[in-house]
């Protein structure tokens, strides 16, 4: 168990701006590329003739002209979903001896995990704090038991990353987070793994 000896510190989330950034021109490119695919085939049913090229290979001219409505539409919407998101998630996340508060964009909360309000899991082996890791994919994820609003708990879902902005310092967010779990809420059990992780206690194979 981790013993507070001092003022338990304040945590806020950082935002790794070159990797956002590349990640983005992935992004546009992936746009243009559509874009080009879909100029690129009407400019082919123009230079054949629209009516003439549908009445000679009617075949060929469904499948461009099904192909340049897939590659317009998939461009404009992955632009849109990138202006869109680059636009909404500019969230920012603190931990401190309260709990995790994520903020919206103007500053208002939009998620709220206090530690007075964590339950316990109702399954009598079940952890109340989880861990769900894919590393494949680089997601993690914590699982935790709140108020559902009508006296039960309900499991929710504690997310340091959204879409668009990469947050650098999210290791170290959740590990606050469970840290304060372990100082503020020692009766909630968390998931062996979840302290491996995070390295909140001693690995035996070490």
């Amino acid at each position: 168990m981790i013993q507070s000896t001092k003022k338990f510190p304040t945590i806020i989330s950082i935002i790794n701006y070159p990797y956002t950034y590349f990640l983005a021109g992935l992004g546009c490119i992936i746009v243009i590329l559509l874009a080009v695919v879909a100029i690129i085939s009407v400019g082919g049913l123009i230079d054949n003739g629209f009516w003439e090229y549908l009445a000679n290979k009617p075949g060929h001219f469904l499948a461009l002209l099904l192909i340049t409505f897939v590659s317009a539409g998939a461009s404009y919407f992955t632009a849109a979903y990138l202006f869109k998101a680059k636009r909404d998630n500019k969230y920012s996340i603190v931990v401190n001896e309260e709990g995790a508060f994520i903020f919206c964009p103007n500053g208002k909360i939009s998620e709220q995990f206090l530690y007075s309000e964590l339950y316990s899991s109702k399954e009598q082996f079940d952890s109340d704090i989880g861990l769900v890791l894919n590393i494949k994919y680089n997601l993690t994820r914590l699982t935790v038991y709140k108020n559902d609003g009508y006296g039960e708990s309900k499991m929710h879902t504690v997310n340091f990353q959204r879409e668009y902005y990469v947050i650098k310092n999210r290791f170290e967010l959740y590990r606050h987070f469970l840290t304060g779990v372990q100082i503020f809420r020692p009766d909630l059990k968390i998931q062996y793994s979840a302290l491996l992780h995070f390295q909140l206690l001693k690995d035996p194979n070490s």
